[in-house]
């Protein structure tokens, strides 16, 4: 059985930031070497990320908010990694044999 590799990464758009100074916190999926990337649509300021741990900085209402966010994505796609590399459990999902030839990513994104 080959081992499937599985990752989530959230960083900030330090290269774009917006006329305000935020910049936008994005979420990269990673599975088996090809990566999906898109918006948390949250906004923070550079100053307030912590780029080695993927979090907001700090114990205010608002970092808390962020931090609770990123779990909430977090945990949704761990969900979805699991029904998605478990095909006992997931074949009452994916219906056909048209999506059993499909990568786990292109299976992810569907999904």
């Amino acid at each position: 059985m080959m081992r499937s590799t599985f990752s989530i990464l959230f960083f900030i758009k330090k290269n774009e930031p917006k006329k305000n100074r935020l910049c936008t916190i994005m979420t990269r999926i990673t599975i088996e070497g090809t990566y999906l990337q898109f918006s948390t649509k949250t906004d923070i300021f550079p100053e307030q990320w912590i780029t080695n741990q993927g979090r907001a900085k700090g114990s205010t209402t608002y970092a808390k908010e962020i931090n609770r966010q990123l779990d909430h994505i977090r945990s949704q796609q761990i969900k979805r990694k699991i029904q998605i590399c478990y095909p006992a459990d997931a074949e009452k999902s994916l219906s056909g044999s048209r999506r059993r030839n499909q990568t786990k990513l292109s299976v992810y994104r569907a999904g």
